[in-house]
């Protein structure tokens, strides 16, 4: 085809592109025509646009369609994080209902739940390793991304999102809550010190003051990152082994023992291409590793198997996003939209309101599966629409969030 500057494009449009315009000719008479090669090139078929007519945007919505279909890497990406950090939100809210019916709990309930102590033990074992992994695998994206250029602009940043938050539901939720409803011996002020500042006792904002000192890290850590990710794990090994030795002021034990998971998500983020098919060729074996982990409810789990259970959660958990990311129902769910959205605020809100309803309503004879429910559906209510509330009166650098402009201006 003379005069036709060609184009590669996928064999999957040729069909769309027959019925359109015939069995490989070149429609040069009408203006804006789009010229169909049928001509064989390196395997592929040819077409040109020789101008931005009718023809050419046939082709670009069947372009469009496909791009519908097969989201790019980055979007994937994207996708799977975002999936499984709803998909971990849940389970800790519904972990921090069902712990109170175990050993673990703040208070002894009524009624026991063997059942529900058991899936407490279930959903521990995994969640909140899950969130710090996702933690580290999104940092590690936004370094190979070229961001957090400037050290101190990143710590300032991380101060903004989460220390704000940590003081502010620690020192006006945690604290109230957990001093005023009996669940502490110490006094408010005492609590607040020892409990809060100190992070002996910051009850589900221990996670926060962890991930400021992993990100704290990161900045010794980099370079290793930046060469190969997989560099950093003999380091994060020897922390996690010597965790217990280390004492618990600041969160110094977890975050030694959490660094390996963190820095796990950084390695999971560089390799994400290769899991991503493994993951896709091992679907079917996803539910089969969820079903080994009821090995840590029906067992004592030591250190090793412990660990072991863990690492066995987290891969379960990831290769389920990964392949739940084309999924474009669940893309376009109001739950899964809102959940994604107001995820912080909700583990920020729900721990507590789980406290209050089991200081007045645990020692009452309801019927435990009743009361898990309860929980979970009030503390999921109260946190999204207590994230909300923040928002509207324009409270949202308390979730970690900046305030959204008016009249023009940046919020304050």
């Amino acid at each position: 085809m003379p005069g036709c500057a060609g184009h590669l494009v996928c064999p999957d449009f040729v069909p769309e592109m027959k019925k359109i315009h015939g069995n490989g000719r070149c429609f040069s008479g009408f203006p804006g025509a789009l010229c169909f090669d049928r001509a064989n090139f390196t395997g592929q078929y040819r077409i040109a646009l020789r101008a931005n007519g009718k023809y050419g945007k046939i082709f670009d919505s069947l372009k469009n369609r496909r791009d519908k279909k097969m989201p790019d890497l980055d979007t994937r990406r994207s996708r799977c994080y975002d999936i499984a950090k709803v998909f971990a939100t849940v389970l800790v809210v519904l972990g921090h209902a069902a712990v109170f019916y175990s050993a673990d709990g703040a208070m002894v309930p009524a009624r026991e739940s063997r059942f529900l102590a058991g899936l407490a033990g279930y959903l521990y074992s995994f969640h909140m390793p899950l969130f710090v992994l996702l933690s580290g695998a999104v940092w590690g994206y936004c370094i190979r991304q070229g961001k957090y250029g400037k050290p101190g602009v990143f710590l300032l940043g991380k101060l903004r999102r989460i220390g704000i938050p940590y003081l502010v539901f620690g020192f006006l939720l945690v604290a109230p809550v957990v001093v005023f409803c009996g669940y502490t011996e110490e006094n408010f002020f005492r609590f607040c010190l020892n409990g809060i500042l100190l992070g002996l006792d910051s009850r589900h904002l221990w996670y926060l003051m962890t991930l400021l000192w992993l990100y704290l890290t990161t900045l010794a850590l980099k370079p290793l990152v930046r060469r190969n990710p997989l560099l950093t794990i003999p380091i994060c090994v020897v922390l996690f082994l010597l965790a217990n030795r280390a004492p618990q002021i600041l969160k110094l034990r977890t975050t030694m023992k959490y660094a390996l998971f963190f820095y796990l998500g950084v390695c999971a983020d560089y390799y994400y291409e290769p899991l991503e098919k493994l993951a896709g060729k091992l679907r079917f074996a996803i539910p089969v590793l969820f079903a080994v982990l009821l090995g840590s409810v029906f067992w004592n789990p030591n250190f090793v198997t412990e660990t072991a259970y863990t690492l066995i959660g987290l891969g379960a958990s990831l290769a389920l996003a990964a392949n739940l990311t084309g999924r474009e129902g669940l893309q376009r769910s109001g739950a899964y939209r809102v959940l994604r959205r107001d995820g912080f605020g909700l583990y920020l809100i729900h721990a507590m309101v789980i406290y209050l309803l089991f200081r007045f309503l645990g020692t009452t004879q309801i019927p435990p599966a009743c009361m898990f429910l309860l929980c979970v559906a009030v503390s999921f209510a109260a946190g999204i629409l207590g994230t909300e509330l923040l928002r509207r009166i324009r409270l949202a650098p308390v979730i970690g969030e900046a305030n959204p402009k008016r009249d023009g201006r940046d919020a304050a």
